[in-house]
């Protein structure tokens, strides 16, 4: 019987769907205190939930890229949709569309992340362990500290989303460097481009460690084969994204969000969120709980521990000279990760404004967990050949570890989330429309007065009859009289247009930033409408194309290898 089983284990033990089924299961587990205590609270949830709102409002119109939410903040409206990358509300809305329920929608698109994340982990991890052993390093990756912290602590769900996606670009970008076949780059592409559509400063902290990952990885002999496929990947990522880049890149100036007021000032000021915080944070150390990120990033350095042994005990082994180069790939983008976090970077913080609008160095977590949790699998696995008379003191330690950070993630991050039930969660959603947004999303010129004033057309003494009111268009009649403009009761964006009694009439905006229409003495019919600009269909029918090349590229190559084993 023993040998029966010990039979039917190795046969399953080469089997990578046997694996994924037990990532999927702690994957469940990790996720289950969500299901069944609530969607876990913070500040950021409600624009998560606005975004998705928004997109699940306009899909069910064929809109899959919506410029302009028009029900945001009381009606007045917000841009958050043009900058915030589509992938998560996107999503959100479209699983709304199945459950009907916000509630399982949040919990079951954490779930899909986490899973896709692990399994992320698992194939990149197959690149040096077998699987059992790449298994083990995504099933760890579950239960990292900062991995858990995302959701169940600060609710950074596009951040999370994105961290799934950034073990497929480490992944392909190793394959491109090894092996340089035409699948990998497409693949490559397909990630980064994955990667930039779900979280804009992941895209920015993935891209500076993917490139140190990379030129550690880069021999001199297939150096210029390297590099021409690297650009051809990013190249494609970047027309795949050109949708939303453009509008993004084009506009930022126009969003409150890149103003320095949210991220050079008080808790949002990079300073007091380098490592050790305890030095750093000042008042907000306490209050805003960077204690709990002090310890994270303690127990993620430890994982690199066992490697760093591994590569000490033998430094000049057959195994470590033929992997030497991945490893210490791995090594330097961990090390980087530490460094960008740490007080020993403050001087790039300073000079770099690009860096300072990612507001929290802490971010890099993201990096350090995953290249981590890889590590930590390498290291363990290879130990027990390096040191066989102290292999019982190596395990009371890994041990040990474990559960640490076990524990660490029970009493601080799952139980104290201050979970937000199926019944709250609905009233919220209920009443969300009439709350003010982030007022970050709001274009630079809104001010908190035009609240003041909810009426959706005002022209004064002179009667309104409103006959359209839609997202991106409204028509209105005004009666004659003296009043010299309608004001209307929508925040002012350039892409706004206007007709009146036929003739284009030019939008401005009120000292409060909403709309105002010039209007003559006479009868008018309005017509106010949101037009894109002419190079935003450009971009968005080059990306459409790179998309259909991209799928085709994957289905062919996939032909082509379909007599091949091992996975991805």
């Amino acid at each position: 019987m023993t040998s029966f089983l010990s039979t039917k284990f190795k046969d399953y033990s080469s089997d990578n769907r046997f694996w994924i089924l037990c990532i999927l299961a702690v994957s469940c587990a990790a996720v289950l205190p969500i299901a069944l205590m609530g969607i876990p609270d913070n500040p950021d949830l409600p624009e998560h939930l606005r975004f998705a709102r928004t997109f699940h409002s306009e899909i069910q119109n064929f809109n899959f890229s919506p410029g302009w939410a028009a029900d945001d903040n009381a009606g007045f409206g917000s841009v958050g949709v043009r900058f915030y990358p589509p992938i998560t509300p996107l999503l959100m809305a479209l699983t709304q569309l199945i459950t009907n329920s916000w509630f399982d929608t949040l919990w079951t698109n954490i779930l899909l992340w986490m899973f896709i994340g692990c399994v992320g982990v698992f194939f990149w991890a197959k690149e040096w362990l077998p699987p059992p052993q790449a298994a083990t390093a995504a099933i760890f990756y579950a239960a990292v500290p900062y991995h858990l912290f995302q959701v169940y602590q600060a609710f950074l769900f596009a951040e999370f989303a994105a961290v799934a996606i950034l073990p497929f670009c480490f992944l392909f970008a190793g394959r491109i460097v090894t092996r340089g076949r035409l699948i990998d780059v497409i693949c490559f592409a397909t990630a980064f481009s994955g990667l930039i559509l779900s979280h804009i400063p992941s895209t920015i902290i993935g891209s500076l460690s993917l490139a140190i990952y990379i030129a550690v990885l880069l021999e001199r002999r297939f150096f210029f084969r390297s590099c021409v496929r690297f650009l051809g990947a990013f190249a494609l990522s970047l027309a795949a994204t050109s949708f939303h880049l453009v509008r993004f890149l084009t506009e930022l100036a126009w969003v409150k969000v890149s103003s320095p007021q949210f991220y050079g000032s008080g808790y949002l000021n990079y300073a007091s969120h380098l490592f050790p915080m305890f030095f750093n944070g000042g008042d907000f150390y306490t209050a805003r709980l960077l204690w709990i990120l002090d310890i994270t990033i303690i127990l993620t350095f430890l994982l690199f521990v066992p490697l760093a042994v591994f590569f000490v005990a033998r430094a000049f082994s057959q195994r470590v000279q033929t992997h030497r180069r991945s490893l210490t790939a791995l090594c330097a983008t961990g090390l980087f990760a530490f460094f960008m976090m740490s007080s020993a970077s403050a001087f790039l913080w300073s000079s770099a404004e690009f860096l300072q609008k990612l507001q929290f160095p802490w971010r890099w977590l993201s990096v350090a967990s995953l290249v981590g949790s890889v590590a930590f699998a390498i290291g363990v696995s290879e130990i027990r050949n390096v040191l066989p008379s102290g292999q019982r003191v190596v395990w009371y330690g890994v041990a040990s570890l474990i559960f640490v950070i076990l524990l660490f993630d029970i009493t601080q991050q799952i139980l104290p989330s201050s979970p937000v039930s199926r019944e709250n969660l609905a009233a919220t959603m209920e009443k969300i429309d009439q709350e003010k947004g982030c007022s970050c999303w709001w274009p630079t010129w809104a001010e908190e007065t035009a609240f003041g004033n909810p009426e959706r057309v005002a022209a004064g003494s002179r009667a309104v009859e409103i006959s359209e009111w839609k997202a991106e268009t409204r028509s209105f009649a005004i009666e004659a009289g003296t009043e010299p403009n309608a004001r209307i009761a929508t925040f002012y964006y350039p892409h706004w247009k206007a007709e009146v009694n036929g003739i284009p009439t030019e939008v401005q905006k009120a000292a409060d930033g909403t709309i105002t229409i010039p209007l003559d003495q006479q009868a008018s019919h309005v017509h106010l409408f949101f037009e894109e600009p002419y190079f935003l269909s450009a971009a968005n029918a080059i990306s459409l194309i790179t998309w259909a090349g991209l799928l085709f590229g994957l289905l062919a190559s996939k032909r082509r290898t379909n007599g091949r084993t091992g996975g991805i």
